[in-house]
């Protein structure tokens, strides 16, 4: 209640600290706003669900009145009728009427409050409020009073308009009786067709809209009255309309029993065709409480299910981590074996995300690489796409390209780098103070000899598709011969209790790197530069070395960059793996680098065309509409720092944890980090894993992944996330007032059958009495009232069960928003709970069987001499 209120005191806190502080000059700092205006329209969406069932509620209740007086008002019709004869006012009718029921509304608007608030407090006992241990403590306040006296006295006017109406002489009634209505005043006025046009306004309005919620032109969010009544006014439209078919069916009826030899039928069919009204009445209310159950059930079975789609959306599988970043953390090439290892993990891949940037006019976009092998652990729902993920994504396991690499045998610990680095004159600038020209100087190589200058990495591809850079620490550069540094992939395991850190295997050699650095500022124009072996070891002996034939890359590329450049330059070799040192490719020294050292970058040759060649994607509708392009087309992008054709092979709605908003790209986790090592010679870790787990075990998992050494960043399961949805209080709010309106729905149903057939068959005492006089058995009489009542019955349920999917299915969707206002995503399906649908059938039903067997079983006490001597009818 005070939110707002809140909410400005917080707005207006810094003024009112400067007027009560003029000395100083306050400045505030708080998040409160923000909650407070997220609890707001939390509250406004609650608000929303709960209006929607209040509006049915109160559309079933008044009915339910109504047919409650009509019955009344034909039950008293004669002695009304008398009275009215007898010099009675239609005003001392009516304060009859009035009378009876202030009689009933009075004790029912004072306890009606206490009542409520008892029926709340069982929340705290039963429902789902209970089962997340959320207490609430309800309230009786004088709102509730006015609330209760409001509601009091539209059930006296709708007990107490019927009789005014009914209010006719003796002679009208009994002209009446024989002249008996087939259509109400409903229908007789069309009120039904201007309900459904009404209806048809507000669905049209509410799918324009996409909820209840709008936006007024101040920007504020507020409910629309129309929308939030469209379902009730749709199932009352909809349930009056219906009537006008049940007297055409059952004049069919008719004439088809008819025909037959069979009097029971005959005579139900005729009693059906000769006085609908008598039976339309309780079959509306049968009709409006089936398709209000079936509403609320559909409205909590489906916000159910939504919450659990964007889970499962938000999340993407069954866990999805983020690893943590920093030198002490789990280093990148490890991360696979690390949490494939984990007890309950069946299946895990790494994820990549990259931004990119379409066009001015559309802006930028996402792209997200996946190994599509395993889509299979995607939480993909089937309807964001043409077909299943793996097809989908099939162009991009087809647009694979296939690489000549130097793949590394076995389990690889060590890999160790044979270069020649052969410098033959080393020179500096000397700068001549008399002239004031600076002149190179020879410098003797010796200075070279003995410092740790020439360093390596080996930049390696995993199975995952995963590129990471091994670097070696420098070793002593000697100007006249070969050197050999080993570069280690996998620490020795002194500790037996660490958790065992390996690679994904095979490994792929896609460079190597040569670090050449220079003391002071000398720098070096003759000379040679090449890389001589590469040689692995699954072991840490010294003599355990085996070679690698450099040959099977297919040939290499050399690139040179210097003083710590971002890009290298392509340098032409002698031989593919030496390069001649020249004016264009020196080497500088250190004080000209900064400390950085000259970095020679020798690539197998199958990276040249993967620097160039189109990047296969699929892509979202967004993209397509904001480039206009279809698939199969080309579109250019800039990726990696640089310009990108992207060749469209698919499309999709969306893809989990993306916004379905923004421009989308899938592409293929393998083929996106080779190109950006061929673009840029970067090599990035995993963004983000996603992890498939047994069932049941993915808490556990997401346990071990945060703890040490893993220490996960982040790690969310779908069910963690599902809980954290589905345990709303708010929202749960809305569950548990439909679960309240599918009871009071059934109880309605049955009360209101009952009801109704016992009034109908107390009227008709003299007719079953002649008929039982003409010889009719007890049980023919019973077969005649099952046959009436079994008619209504199955029509109401069939056309209450037809309204109540109906209206489910075109409102749903855009009813059911997230507690910020919004339309959840994916979109809304509609989940029809067929159990709790047929056990409000079969109450249904059941009330139907009680109810015939005590009405035939009243009857048959009915004295036939007592009751034809009455004089009824």
């Amino acid at each position: 209640e005070g939110t707002s209120a809140l909410r400005g005191g917080v707005r207006n806190l810094s003024d009112r600290l400067q007027d009560a502080l003029p000395s100083v000059t306050p400045r505030v700092a708080t998040e409160l706003d923000t909650l407070l205006a997220r609890s707001e329209r939390s509250l406004l969406v609650s608000r929303t669900g709960v209006l929607l069932l209040i509006i049915q509620l109160a559309v079933l209740a008044a009915y339910a009145i109504v047919l409650t007086a009509g019955l009344l008002v034909e039950h008293r019709r004669v002695p009304t009728s008398l009275m009215r004869s007898r010099g009675a006012a239609t005003w001392q009718i009516a304060t009859l009427a009035l009378a009876e029921g202030l009689v009933l509304a009075v004790p029912a608007a004072l306890l009606g409050p206490w009542l409520a608030s008892w029926a709340l407090g069982l929340l705290n006992v039963a429902g789902p409020l209970a089962q997340i241990e959320l207490g609430i403590e309800p309230l009786v306040s004088s709102d509730a009073y006015v609330a209760s006296g409001v509601a009091a006295l539209g059930c006296v006017a709708l007990l107490v308009l019927p009789t005014i109406s009914a209010a006719r002489t003796f002679a009208a009634e009994q002209s009446g009786v024989s002249r008996q209505e087939t259509r109400t005043i409903g229908q007789r006025i069309g009120i039904d067709l201007a309900l459904l046009a009404v209806t048809l306004i507000a669905l049209w309005q509410l799918r324009l809209y996409g909820s209840p919620l709008t936006t007024s032109v101040r920007g504020t969010l507020g409910l629309d009255p129309l929308l939030v009544a469209a379902p009730a006014i749709g199932l009352l439209a909809g349930g009056v309309l219906a009537l006008r078919v049940m007297p055409l069916l059952a004049e069919l009826g008719e004439r088809i029993v008819a025909r037959g030899r069979h009097l029971i039928g005959s005579l139900g069919a005729r009693q059906l065709a000769r006085r609908p009204l008598r039976y339309t009445r309780a079959a509306l209310l049968l009709m409006l409480a089936m398709s209000m159950g079936i509403f609320a059930v559909s409205y909590g079975s489906t916000w159910a299910d939504s919450q659990a789609d964007q889970a499962a959306y938000q999340v993407g599988s069954d866990l999805r981590l983020v690893p943590r970043r920093g030198p002490s953390a789990l280093p990148g090439w490890a991360q696979a074996d690390a949490y494939r290892s984990i007890s309950g993990v069946t299946a895990a891949t790494p994820i990549h995300r990259e931004a990119f940037v379409v066009t001015r006019s559309a802006g930028s976009g996402e792209l997200i690489a996946i190994d599509p092998a395993d889509a299979g652990l995607v939480s993909f729902r089937d309807d964001l796409a043409s077909a299943p993920l793996p097809t989908v994504l099939q162009p991009l396991v087809d647009g694979r390209e296939s690489l000549s690499l130097i793949e590394v045998p076995g389990e690889p610990l060590r890999l160790r780098v044979g270069a020649d680095v052969l410098i033959e004159r080393l020179l500096e600038e000397s700068f001549d103070p008399e002239t004031g020209v600076s002149e190179p100087a020879d410098v003797p190589l010796s200075v070279l000899r003995g410092r740790p200058l020439l360093g390596a990495s080996v930049v390696l591809r995993d199975a995952d598709g995963l590129i990471h850079r091994f670097s070696a620490d420098p070793v002593a550069l000697d100007p006249d011969g070969d050197e050999q540094v080993v570069v280690a992939l996998v620490p020795g395991r002194d500790d037996p209790e660490a958790m065992p850190l390996g690679m994904s295997t095979p490994v792929t050699v896609l460079a190597v790197e040569l670090q050449v650095g220079l003391p002071g500022l000398v720098f070096a124009t003759d000379g040679t530069v090449g890389l001589t072996s590469l040689e692995w070891s699954g072991s840490q002996s010294d003599d355990d070395w085996q070679p690698l034939d450099l040959g099977s890359a297919g040939g290499w590329n050399a690139s040179l960059s210097v003083a710590g450049q971002r890009f290298a330059t392509r340098v032409e070799t002698l031989d593919g793996r030496t390069v001649p040192l020249s004016a264009s490719t020196q080497l500088l020294g250190s004080g000209f680098t900064i400390g950085n050292p000259n970095v020679f970058s020798y690539l197998a040759s199958a990276l040249a065309r993967m620097a160039e060649a189109p990047l296969p994607v699929v892509v979202n509708e967004e993209l397509l509409d904001a480039t206009a392009s279809a698939v199969g087309d080309m579109i250019q992008v800039r990726l990696f720092g640089a310009f990108r054709m992207l060749e469209i092979g698919g499309v999709v709605r969306s893809f989990p944890t993306a916004d379905p908003t923004e421009p989308l790209v899938l592409a293929d986790l393998p083929t996106v980090e080779v190109m950006r090592f061929a673009t840029n010679l970067q090599d990035a870790a995993a963004d983000e894993w996603w992890l498939d787990t047994t069932e049941g075990h993915a808490g556990a998992v997401a346990t071990a992944t945060r703890a040490a050494p893993l220490s996960a960043t982040s790690a969310v399961t779908r069910d963690e996330r599902s809980r954290l949805l589905s345990a709303d209080p708010v929202a749960l709010g809305i569950i548990g007032a439909l679960s309240v309106g599918f009871v009071v729905a059934g109880l309605f149903a049955v009360i209101g059958l009952a009801v109704s057939a016992a009034v109908s068959a107390r009227q008709r005492r003299t007719e079953f009495a002649l008929l039982r006089a003409l010889g009719m058995s007890g049980g023919e009489l019973s077969r005649w009232l099952w046959l009436e009542n079994a008619a209504v019955v199955t029509i109401s349920l069939l056309a209450g069960t037809t309204l109540g999917l109906v209206i489910g299915w075109v409102v749903l969707p855009f009813i059911t928003v997230t507690q910020q206002g919004s339309a959840p995503f994916p979109p809304v399906l509609l989940e029809v709970p067929w159990t709790a649908i047929g056990l409000l059938e079969l109450l249904s039903i059941g009330a139907l069987v009680i109810t015939v067997l005590l009405l035939a079983r009243v009857l048959r006490r009915f004295g036939i001499g007592s009751v034809l001597r009455m004089g009824e009818d």
